[in-house]
């Protein structure tokens, strides 16, 4: 990750507007998921006010938003407006993740699949911290360094760097994963209790070869999903999910 221009690449215009848009993605199947879990986490402990950070196009603003208090925060004022043109009842509030210049607090401190951009992560939980309610709840969700889809892509690189022909991913100067294990760690060192966890997806995450070719569809993917249920729930195999839900408290 370069942490030196991480800023200005999302903050600048036309950059991930142009490609961050989950519901039209090749993973949109364990998007939707995601989705539904975090809705029902939502409204079965009745979060009235929500703030969510870095909320990208509005996702979680269409599905969440209607008589509750929101607020959408983003370091990108095109994301805003894009959101803005959506006519949802939301608060707009453009700025930095890890200089959160905002007094009141929330029920939720929501943050989809952008911690992982943060080039400070542990200075960014530290903002959510100082915003959240004291019986609150901050959801993160993030992606794992060690899910199939990446070791499976550890091991191209390996073979193709002995051919001679090694592979540069695009997004991995603005992109820095961790292990479940080191999100654990970040969180503690926040003073932040897990509550739970939520391993998400492990075949029905799109797979593509180093020429960027599909090796498992978006079709097959997510004819996969049945299996993905049960493999969720083995304790050694889920390991290997994409994606963990966390749901944090106040320790």
């Amino acid at each position: 990750m370069n942490k030196k221009n991480i800023k200005e690449y999302f903050s600048g215009k036309n950059t991930v507007y142009k490609w961050w848009d989950p519901h039209n993605s090749d993973k949109r199947e364990v998007y939707l998921r995601q989705e539904q879990i975090i809705e029902k986490i939502v409204k079965e402990r009745d979060l009235r006010k929500i703030i969510d950070i870095s909320s990208g196009r509005g996702r979680y603003a269409v599905l969440l938003s209607k008589g509750r208090d929101y607020t959408c925060f983003d370091i990108s004022q095109q994301m805003l407006d894009y959101i803005k043109r959506l006519k949802l009842n939301v608060k707009l509030v453009k700025g930095d993740a890890e200089k959160i210049r905002l007094k009141e607090k929330f029920d939720l401190v929501l943050c989809s699949e952008a911690l992982v951009h943060y080039p400070h992560p542990e200075k960014a939980l530290k903002e959510m911290k100082r915003i959240l309610n004291k019986k609150g709840i901050i959801i993160i969700t993030a992606d794992n360094r060690l899910c199939l889809g990446k070791i499976i892509r550890l091991l191209t690189n390996f073979v193709s760097k002995l051919s001679g022909k090694e592979i540069k991913h695009l997004g991995n100067d603005i992109y820095q994963p961790y292990t479940d294990k080191e999100y654990k760690k970040m969180f503690s060192n926040q003073n932040l209790k897990v509550k739970r966890t939520i391993r998400l997806s492990i075949l029905t995450t799109p797979l593509k070869n180093r020429k960027g070719n599909y090796i498992l569809s978006p079709n097959i993917s997510k004819n996969l999903l049945f299996i993905d249920y049960f493999l969720e729930k083995i304790p050694l195999i889920n390991k290997l999910s994409t994606y963990f839900i966390y749901v944090l408290e106040n320790e």
